[in-house]
């Protein structure tokens, strides 16, 4: 297996910490290091995590707080610095701060890099947003009602473009195209990233995986219920 960094922004959501470091610990505990990074919390959100961490992946578990908001670009930006500049993992996962993981997900980022190689783009849990939303592909659990083929946990297929849940990059990936560009925002830096990926010759994937979206409160439908699809 892959040496794998976790990474959370996390935007005043203290009822949610604990829900998150269980959906890590129960999941994806194999995970050489995991960051949570507090970004302008105006609550309790770095003190719950002081509290719920102590006994959660001993010595692997690092918080990081900005004391002024900087939104989603901002915190996956400096994840991916930190994932580069401090540790010697070879892939990050970067999960949305509402979603959690409720069953495997690095095997199946293995499987992935795996069929790819060094070639292994940006992965991500839907589809990219593309004109008309006619033919989206999404994980099962995605909010995405316009998707209309969902792959089942451990599933994949190549894509144009991705859009979190979550977002993994490779450091080989990262060091070949760079950072996000921080011009542009919403979606338009996933898209932009995986273009950048698509011109440097990366193939970029939809996986299917299984996470609950604490704004829905359910997890996934059973196995039963996917329609999957293959390329």
């Amino acid at each position: 297996m892959h040496k794998y960094m976790i990474g959370y922004g996390v935007w005043s959501k203290q009822d949610m910490i604990e829900w998150l470091l269980r959906g890590v610990t129960e999941h994806a505990g194999e995970a050489t290091h995991v960051v949570f990074l507090f970004d302008g919390c105006t609550d309790d959100s770095a003190k719950v995590f002081d509290d719920a961490a102590q006994d959660a992946l001993a010595g692997r578990i690092t918080k990081m707080v900005n004391k002024i908001e900087t939104q989603e670009i901002g915190c996956h930006f400096q994840l991916m610095r930190y994932f580069v500049d401090f540790t010697d993992c070879d892939v990050l996962v970067l999960p949305q701060d509402d979603q959690r993981f409720v069953g495997p997900i690095l095997s199946s980022v293995d499987a992935v890099i795996d069929r790819y190689g060094d070639r292994t783009g940006v992965i991500g849990g839907r589809d990219g947003y593309e004109p008309g939303l006619q033919n989206m592909i999404s994980s099962e659990w995605s909010e995405s009602v316009i998707a209309k083929r969902r792959l089942a946990p451990g599933e994949f297929v190549a894509r144009p473009l991705v859009n979190p849940g979550p977002m993994i990059f490779s450091r080989k990936l990262i060091s070949s195209i760079g950072f996000y560009n921080m011009d542009f925002r919403c979606w338009y830096w996933w898209n932009d990233y995986c273009h950048r990926a698509s011109l440097a010759g990366f193939t970029n994937v939809v996986l299917g995986t299984e996470i609950e979206h604490k704004k829905f409160g359910k997890p996934p439908s059973p196995a039963g219920n996917w329609t999957t699809y293959y390329d």
